[in-house]
């Protein structure tokens, strides 16, 4: 039987994935992603606001937001999967926002990781987590988010934020122009994100 006589796809490629499996054309809407109207009626902060509210003294450029999960099949791996991006971040000297990772298999390696770096890199403030408001305003902000989120393929699009994704996590899902896959090798990452950062003819595409 049926669960749904209604389909509302969030891209194209659902709406063909849909009648590839016999759903009848008339029942199957392309409306977007429905969460990002939530993202848009945040409202606005500028940069100096914004600035205050982390508790920092002044957005600076090229400014990088970063969110790193573990993956559950490679949870052994977290601590030094995190090391990795880290170095990463901590070579390039560029303002970054890090939030924690979720609570998934792994997150403990994740976060032992960010304690230790924490302190190596002045350029780095840490965030356990970042209310909606906050969190919408860095995406609006910021010049590339680099890890694993899926804020990285759902949303970031929408703010036309270029977006590395560090390793195997994501991999396969549908995603935009402005996402790149790097695996978890320093000098990719830095590659990735500098290019990210400073390409014009690459950020005329996200």
């Amino acid at each position: 039987s049926k669960l749904s006589h209604l389909h509302f796809a969030a891209s194209r490629e659902s709406s063909r994935n849909l009648r590839a499996i016999g759903e009848q054309a008339f029942r199957i809407h392309h409306t977007g992603n429905p969460g990002l109207d939530r993202f848009r009626q945040v409202p606005r902060w500028t940069e100096k606001n914004l600035g205050a509210q982390l508790g920092l003294q002044k957005i600076i450029h090229p400014l990088l937001l970063v969110i790193q999960h573990p993956l559950s099949s490679e949870y052994r791996a977290s601590y030094r999967q995190m090391k990795i991006t880290l170095e990463a971040i901590k070579s390039m000297g560029y303002q970054t926002i890090l939030v924690y990772p979720n609570s998934d298999a792994g997150s403990l390696g994740t976060i032992r990781a960010i304690k230790e770096y924490e302190k190596l890199i002045p350029h780095m403030k840490v965030f356990r987590n970042l209310a909606r408001e906050e969190f919408v305003n860095v995406m609006r902000a910021a010049d590339c988010l680099v890890g694993n989120s899926s804020a990285g393929i759902l949303e970031a699009g929408f703010f036309h934020l270029p977006v590395v994704n560090v390793g195997n996590r994501q991999k396969g899902r549908e995603h935009g122009k402005n996402v790149r896959f790097v695996p978890h090798e320093k000098d990719k990452i830095i590659a990735a994100v500098k290019k990210a950062c400073f390409d014009k003819r690459y950020l005329t595409a996200v």
